[in-house]
């Protein structure tokens, strides 16, 4: 009695083990349905098609992977089976297909041991081997897909690439269902791509007119990354390619998957004004080539083969910690109550979210979605930045206008005119040659004065030629001899308009009263941060050689204009010396910053 019941119990575990090992696939189900459970043998015969073949004695296996991981190595012809109980009847008016995303190399579809379609051409060497194409829908005949269990077989040859390999597992579903799931596919793919598009073009846009030409720099890229990666997989699938140019197509993601690994923070150390962001960008972009660079590597021996999951698991930590160090930056930059840091810290929430959900499910659209999410948020605070920075330009180019009308008052008022030209009449009736030069030298520093008003810089060689002109213009109206050297190299340097031209019109007033001859010594020291330019005379300034004068008209000239261009990167320094009086200027070294 105890025997008989061994016997039904172990009847009934091997009937549900039979049943397991089958895949059950009803008609009813909407969905398509992933066909993991294979048997694999890495020899060849014509007779493992045959659906009464016993592949018991056949390795159990994932049809998904790289064949250069296994012991079988990457070349050679491998027989994949799967069991598929279909459970209930199929209408006439729909057909049973086998879609495979994609095998990186040549391959037949066999369905109880009828060949139902290829890719490519199966062969036992490289010669007559002929690789297939990215992917492939193949139609299951009526008759062969009644009620009951088949034989899915898959013939799969490589010989002509670095190494097989099988990217998802091959699904079975209506052709109706493959056709509507591609088209769904294409459609979110598209809508998520045309968000990422304008955002790109958004900030493409309005780079010439931001203040923060980089983060927009940045954040376009970054949009584009995304743009290529999301493309590739939709693009190989939807529209099978040659997969001769598979590695071509690989090494495009992998540069799209580098810009979306590494620039991330750096646009939000861009954004928020981080002191170190050069260095922490250094630090990123190189681990970045590392994670990317090494798994390609692998395929080329240069790097352990063993390693390649490995280097795909350091890929996927580095993205989560890539976006927990962006939260991070967000956060630190809500807590300094900075602008569009609690939007973009949402934003980010949405983001990780999704991240981790893609890497958990093994779901791209995850991840794309959540970061088209995640761009929207961030156009919508790039647009409230780019407005406040147009609400600045507005106010600077208001002031520097308001500087450009003082410039002219303070330089070309009509008590300067009237004493000129008082000049030029006494010189016509006592000396007419003297008269002529005069007229000349006064035009010539006009000319420059206009000339220089709507800039916003010269080049120190313009500026030193105004001061020579207005020196000999003093010099012929109070007949004096004062003279201007220059120490130092010029070359390459741009300043704010007037700037010594003020500070020298400033010393022959106050200096050059009683004293008839004298010198300003223009010296200019030039390092790789900072340029450094001392204007000193030896004028008679004891009135006020025990104080530093920033006070007067242009001494608050040049400050504004001084600060109009640096803003607080600048120094600037008027006092005494011990033979006369000297002015110090201190800006930054910017050999490539173009005049204006």
């Amino acid at each position: 009695m105890l025997k008989q019941y061994f016997l039904v119990f172990a009847l009934i575990i091997f009937c549900a083990a039979q049943t397991f090992a089958a895949l059950r696939f009803s008609p009813s189900e909407s969905d398509l349905t992933d066909i993991v459970q294979w048997r694999v043998n890495f020899s060849d015969s014509a007779h493992f098609s045959n659906p009464k073949y016993d592949d018991r004695h056949w390795d159990t296996a994932s049809i998904v992977g790289l064949w250069k991981l296994d012991e079988q190595g990457a070349d050679g012809i491998r027989w994949y089976r799967a069991r598929i109980f279909v459970s209930e009847y199929i209408p006439s008016t729909e057909n049973l297909a086998i879609f495979v995303p994609m095998v990186i190399s040549a391959y037949e579809v066999f369905w109880n041991g009828v060949k139902i379609g290829e890719s490519g051409r199966v062969a036992d060497n490289i010669y007559d081997e002929i690789i297939g194409r990215s992917a492939g829908i193949f139609t299951i005949p009526h008759d062969y897909s009644q009620i009951g269990e088949h034989i899915l077989a898959l013939r799969i040859s490589n010989f002509s690439t670095i190494s097989g390999f099988v990217s998802e597992s091959p699904q079975i579903g209506f052709m109706s269902n493959i056709f509507t799931s591609s088209l769904q596919t294409l459609s979110v793919s598209f809508l998520i791509v045309g968000i990422l598009l304008i955002t790109a073009l958004f900030n493409f846009v309005f780079i010439a007119k931001s203040l923060n030409i980089k983060a927009h720099i940045c954040f376009a890229v970054l949009s584009l990354c995304c743009t290529g990666y999301i493309l590739i997989p939709v693009f190989s699938s939807v529209f099978p390619f040659n997969l001769s140019h598979y590695y071509s197509l690989v090494l495009w993601g992998d540069i799209f998957w580098f810009g979306i690994l590494s620039l991330l923070p750096i646009y939000l150390y861009l954004v928020f004004e981080d002191e170190y962001w050069k260095i922490k960008s250094i630090v990123i972009f190189s681990v970045c080539v590392v994670l990317v660079v090494f798994p390609r590597l692998a395929f080329y021996d240069i790097v352990p083969i063993s390693t390649i999951w490995v280097w795909d698991f350091a890929n996927q930590i580095f993205a989560i910690i890539s976006v927990i160090v962006s939260i991070v930056i967000a956060f630190r930059a809500a807590i300094q109550r900075k602008k569009g840091a609690k939007m973009l810290l949402v934003g980010l929430v949405v983001f990780a979210i999704g991240v981790f959900f893609s890497f958990a499910f093994r779901q791209i659209s995850t991840w794309a979605t959540s970061f088209a999410v995640l761009s929207v948020f961030m156009t919508v605070v790039m647009g409230r930045f780019f407005w406040a920075e147009m609400r600045e330009k507005s106010a600077l180019e208001v002031r520097s206008a308001r500087l450009e009308l003082e410039l002219l008052k303070g330089h070309i008022s009509p008590h300067f005119l009237l004493n000129s030209l008082n000049s030029i009449i006494a010189w016509i009736e006592e000396d007419p040659k003297n008269a002529t030069k005069l007229v000349s030298e006064l035009s010539k520093e006009l000319r420059l004065l206009m000339a220089f008003a709507e800039r916003k810089t010269v080049s120190l060689s313009e500026e030193i030629l105004l001061c020579r002109a207005h020196i000999q213009v003093m010099n012929l109206r109070k007949e004096k001899e004062i003279s201007l050297k220059v120490h130092g190299n010029i070359d390459n340097i741009t300043v704010p308009p007037l700037i010594l031209h003020t500070a020298l019109e400033n010393g022959i007033t106050h200096g050059f009263v009683k004293k008839d001859k004298g010198i300003f010594n223009l010296s200019v020291e030039n390092t790789p941060k900072k340029i450094r330019i001392i204007l000193k005379n030896d004028g008679d300034n004891k009135v006020s050689q025990n104080k530093t004068d920033l006070s007067g008209t242009g001494n608050k000239y040049i400050v504004k204009r001084l600060n109009e261009l640096y803003e607080n990167d600048f120094s600037f320094n008027s006092t005494p010396s011990p033979d006369g009086w000297q002015v110090v200027f201190e800006i930054p070294n910017d050999e490539k910053k173009p005049l204006s």
